[in-house]
């Protein structure tokens, strides 16, 4: 499977919650939308990402739904394979900072606005973040200049995140 951009993650996690025209999925990311405070998308991204997505056969047309101001809206459902990787995407715990910042509060939401617990993928992210940490700790030793400093940022966001995933499942997520 090739490797899917933060948006196109972002519009393949949100079709989880059922079909959905362009406009409303950039409504989800929109302010006022349930994914605003997580990642800002307007209908050119989504629309990018949905072609990419149909390119890669993870979504498909499925219909259309009437618009009060023009043509209908075509309706983009996942496929089979798309429902497939998007469920394995939303179980699976992040091992990479840079994306995490966004990602992990997205399957959060995901999890709740489904229904579902999300106990076992916030237990799987803690034991990933851990493991993040033991490998930077080691790749940080001896490192210095700038190095160094690069070095303490990405394990501060590590315990960060861990920080916050340990807070998350002592609340009762």
């Amino acid at each position: 499977m090739p490797r899917l951009s933060l948006n196109e993650q972002a519009v393949l996690g949100a079709l989880l919650l059922g079909p959905a025209a362009a406009p409303d999925l950039a409504r989800l990311f929109a302010p006022g939308g349930p994914f605003h405070p997580l990642r800002r998308l307007g209908k050119v991204q989504v629309y990018r990402a949905l072609g990419r997505l149909l390119e890669l056969g993870l979504v498909r047309e499925e219909g259309a739904r009437p618009s009060p101001s023009g043509p209908p809206g075509v309706l983009y459902a996942l496929t089979p394979q798309g429902r497939l990787w998007a469920e394995a995407w939303l179980q699976t715990p992040l091992g990479r900072l840079p994306e995490a910042r966004v990602l992990l509060r997205l399957k959060l939401a995901l999890h709740l606005l489904l229904g579902r617990d999300p106990r076992p993928f916030l237990l799987a992210q803690g034991e990933a973040y851990r493991a993040l940490l033991q490998r930077l700790g080691q790749e940080a030793e001896g490192t210095k200049g700038l190095g160094r400093v690069y070095a303490l940022w990405w394990r501060e966001m590590a315990v960060a995140g861990l920080r916050y995933v340990e807070a998350l499942l002592e609340e009762g997520f």
